[in-house]
């Protein structure tokens, strides 16, 4: 993913999810349903974190659990 280096506002960022929700909601997923979604979309909200940190989180949090769901 290629990160702009133009800041973005809270407007844009609540845009962004609200868009990233409804295509995954396409898919029949409810990322509103999972705490680690919600704990990093706020922190983004907030400040505390980039949106390129919570992908990589997402991403970090996805092969964890399927490296979890290989050895099971």
């Amino acid at each position: 993913m290629i990160a702009s280096k133009s800041p973005v506002n809270l407007d844009q960022l609540k845009d962004a999810f609200s868009l990233g929700e409804a295509n995954v909601a396409l898919e029949g997923f409810d990322p509103h349903q999972h705490p680690l979604y919600a704990k990093l979309k706020n922190q983004v909200l907030s400040g505390e974190m980039s949106a390129s940190e919570m992908g990589d989180e997402i991403i970090a949090y996805a092969m964890r659990r399927q490296t979890n769901n290989a050895a099971a």
